[in-house]
């Protein structure tokens, strides 16, 4: 299919287990997704308003069901939280984002020690937003991956700097126990 600047080529992969589609491979010529002209479009903020209530609904589904998926009451801390949890990043695709990364711009004191730490650590945050709990450290670290990340467009970098800068609250099993 002829890509145009109009329009593009979408495709994915039916994961459904079930009906007439499922495990094949389904494709559209869609329209090309522009930001500045999509806001500019009618009904443009009524449909974000829509997909972004329907992702509250979701995750508070997800709540009442037990923290299914991951999904806390943390996650409500800010609208920036609210978008950040409806993206999912595997642990394979952050760590090869660090790969990827010229630590060198992160100014680290010892890079020997800190480069392989933020290798380990960082993949993490793909689903335990408690990898690292101490604040300073928290907002240091986030101050590499800023010296570190494309200038342009970044979408690791993003996700991972509001995990990193959001203000978390206790997690229940600390407060449990100070309780005892």
């Amino acid at each position: 299919m002829k890509e145009s600047k109009e329009f593009r080529e979408f495709r994915f992969r039916n994961t459904k287990e079930n009906g007439a589609l499922a495990g094949t491979t389904l494709s559209a010529e869609v329209p090309v997704f522009d930001w500045d002209r999509f806001k500019s479009l009618p009904n443009a903020e009524l449909f974000v308003r829509r997909a972004c209530s329907s992702l509250l609904q979701k995750l508070v589904r997800d709540i009442e069901l037990g923290n299914r998926n991951g999904t806390s009451k943390k996650d409500f801390l800010s609208l920036e939280a609210v978008i950040t949890r409806s993206f999912t990043f595997k642990k394979s695709d952050i760590a090869r984002w660090c790969e990827q990364r010229d630590w060198s711009y992160a100014k680290l004191r010892n890079p020997a020690k800190g480069i392989p730490f933020l290798k380990k650590t960082l993949p993490e945050y793909a689903s335990n937003d408690y990898a690292i709990t101490d604040e300073e450290i928290r907002e240091k670290v986030a101050e590499f991956v800023a010296a570190v990340s494309d200038r342009e467009k970044d979408d690791i970098a993003e996700y991972l700097w509001v995990k990193l800068t959001q203000k978390l609250p206790e997690p229940e099993d600390t407060v449990l126990l100070a309780l005892l």
